[in-house]
């Protein structure tokens, strides 16, 4: 089995559920972890006090190899009917995210937006510029 290293945890790419997505991710909502609504998030703060679909995604990106890199866009999708939204990862046409792969589309989802990775870092120093702290 092929596997990334992932910031000190190891990713599987032949898992048959997601190649790319490691299992032991903990999901955390942005409120619950930071106080905040909305939180995007570096890997590394990602790894330390785990984070919710967006932040899953940046890491993901950060550890795949240049020719996937390349491949690969952050997008936003619009969950039917209740609005909320998902991020997702898409690598060579196909979708991942914390709920598996989606394969072509997002099913249960619309299109939202792509975001590309400039503006990701982007909100990432301002986020983190904030200095966010869990409150309690």
């Amino acid at each position: 089995m092929k596997t990334i290293a992932l910031l000190g945890c190891a990713l599987a790419t032949a898992c048959t559920s997601n190649p790319y997505y490691p299992d032991s991710f903990r999901y955390v909502s942005d409120k619950q972890s930071t106080g905040f609504s909305d939180c995007w998030k570096s890997p590394a703060r990602t790894v330390e006090e785990g984070g919710d679909c967006e932040d899953l995604a940046i890491l993901v990106h950060s550890q795949l190899p240049p020719e996937l890199k390349n491949k690969s866009t952050l997008e936003i999708w619009r969950e039917n009917p209740s609005g909320g939204y998902h991020a997702v990862l898409k690598i060579s046409g196909r979708y991942y995210s914390s709920q598996g792969e989606h394969g072509e589309t997002v099913a249960g989802y619309t299109y939202h937006s792509t975001i590309p990775f400039r503006e990701v870092q982007r909100r990432i120093r301002r986020d983190n510029a904030k200095k966010i702290t869990k409150k309690s």
